[in-house]
């Protein structure tokens, strides 16, 4: 707490004369993330080897420089990894003894950024159907609709030679879309025509394959795009 009232008053006599995000950053240089609300979580411990590079992060399995929004407070520039086994997210903390690997409480997580990535954390209270609580990636938003996609993998275990050997592989995503306040899974094309029938026409231009993720991406980003460009007129 006294780090947040400090932060606060020394940003308000700086932030007219550089970046906010640069500002930060600058502040948690020279005050220390390890005194920061970021210490306030479980140490990190992988116990879990895996071999052909088929780890259990997002992208990659070193920690990359990203922006997290903890605890009602802003850090810039902090070391990240998001772990998609267990929809956990790691920060690297240096300090005078060493390096800690910090599990950031997930109810004090309101979002982050990570691999010019962006992540939301939606609580369950927020859904009327079965849709677990976690982090959701904002793939596209516009005045009408917001959609996310559940990025998650599951683990492999396997005897090799005599030993033990793990391999963590992508599993189907989950694509969520929030439209007034509410929000809906969507499987298929039939999703979106079955909720905006008189949509259907716009909606005939796009394909998606439950075998092509990333193909999905690009299509459903399309399809919400253009079903917000309709609605706007």
């Amino acid at each position: 707490m006294k780090y947040f009232f400090l932060k606060i008053l020394l940003l308000n006599g700086i932030c007219l004369f550089a970046q906010s995000s640069e500002v930060y950053t600058w502040f948690d240089n020279e005050i220390g993330l390890e005194n920061s609300s970021l210490y306030n979580g479980i140490e990190f411990i992988n116990l879990y080897n895996p071999i052909n590079n088929k780890h259990r992060f997002f992208e990659a399995q070193t920690f990359s420089n990203g922006n997290v929004s903890y605890d009602k407070q802003e850090f810039y520039n902090v070391a990240l990894k998001y772990d998609l086994f267990e929809d956990q997210l790691i920060v690297k903390i240096e300090n005078p003894k060493g390096t800690n690997q910090i599990l950031l409480l997930k109810d004090k997580i309101e979002n982050f950024e990570i691999e010019k990535k962006y992540f939301e954390y939606l609580k369950e209270a927020k859904f009327k159907n079965d849709f677990s609580p976690g982090f959701y990636q904002l793939l596209t938003e516009n005045e009408n609709f917001k959609l996310y996609k559940r990025n998650r993998k599951k683990i492999d275990k396997g005897i090799k030679n005599n030993a033990v050997y793990y391999e963590f592989k992508e599993v189907k995503p989950i694509y969520v879309v929030k439209s007034e306040n509410e929000y809906f899974e969507v499987k298929r094309k039939r999703d979106l025509t079955k909720r905006y029938p008189d949509l259907k026409k716009e909606l005939s231009n796009f394909r998606w394959n439950s075998k092509n993720f990333k193909k999905n991406d690009s299509q459903l980003i399309l399809a919400i795009n253009k079903l917000g460009q309709v609605l706007e007129k």
